[in-house]
This record gives C-alpha cells, sequence and structure tokens, in this order.
C-alpha cells in the first residue's frame, strides 16, 4: 500500500487495489443474488424441490442482497480523498485482530486493507498524525484478562 499526501490540493491518494477487491464482491453479490432467484423460480420445479432447498436459496440470497446494500451505501473504495472529508483513523478489533480504516465524514468508511506489519501500521498512524487526522485507538483492559 502507498498513500501519498498532495499539500497543494490538500488530498491524499492510496494506491492498494481495493477497488478491484470491492467491484468483485458486489460481482459476486448480485451472482449470488440472481441465482438465488432464478434457480428456484426457473429452473427447479416446485412440486419436487423441498421447503428446505427454498429457504437455503431465500437465505443466501436475502444475506447477499444485505452484504451488496452494505458495501455500496458504508463502504467506498475512493482513491483519492480529500482532507477536509476524513474525520478519522478508526482502529477496531475484528476476532481479535485489528482493522485499520478512515472514517469519512459523509458516514462511509475507507478501508485500509493492507496496514498488516507493526512497522506499516506505526508508519500509518504517524502520517496520519502528522497530516492532521487523529486516530481512535482500540485500548484493551489487560487487568480483566486471566492466565491459566
Amino acid at each position: 500500500m502507498h498513500i501519498t499526501y498532495i499539500e497543494e490540493e490538500n488530498v491524499i491518494t492510496i494506491i492498494d487495489g481495493i477497488k478491484t477487491q470491492y467491484w468483485l464482491l458486489n460481482f459476486l453479490a448480485v451472482l449470488a443474488i440472481t441465482n438465488a432467484i432464478i434457480y428456484p423460480v426457473f429452473i427447479s420445479d416446485y412440486k419436487k424441490m423441498s421447503w428446505l432447498v427454498l429457504l437455503l436459496w431465500g437465505l443466501i440470497g436475502f444475506s447477499s442482497l444485505v452484504g451488496l446494500l452494505y458495501n455500496l451505501t458504508k463502504k467506498t473504495a475512493a482513491a483519492t480523498l480529500k482532507l477536509d472529508n476524513i474525520s478519522f483513523l478508526n482502529e477496531r478489533q475484528v476476532f481479535g485482530k485489528k482493522r485499520y480504516s478512515l472514517q469519512l465524514k459523509n458516514g462511509k468508511q475507507r478501508d485500509l486493507i493492507e496496514l498488516k506489519s507493526a512497522i506499516d501500521i506505526l508508519g500509518a498512524k504517524r502520517f496520519f498524525k502528522d497530516i492532521g487526522i487523529i486516530t481512535n485507538e482500540v485500548n484493551v483492559d489487560t487487568s480483566k484478562i486471566k492466565s491459566i
């Protein structure tokens, strides 16, 4: 991942290939929704089809639709972001791993998917601090952790 700050335009550019990943994810969600509609209605015979198969296709279609809508309304893959539109650098824990994203003022998030090593994370935090973006850090309370 390569992040650069263009001071004259007050923007940052992020090159990490997330646009292709989001496009593929949206395409697969549309494909799953289409398949969940076409298979039970046109290909399979309702009388020979069990209710369990209909329920399974319904769940696949519904979950794909929810994921697609979430991806379209709450995520962005923009490579160029104005500094005025960024609220803060969001750090959150998902299944014990820290994930980083830029929280935008319009409510969307720009994921930083290639921040994996400690050196990359510290460099990104220092970079965003230097250009004036605050960090929402997750602090883990170690006093409540019991050892065996």
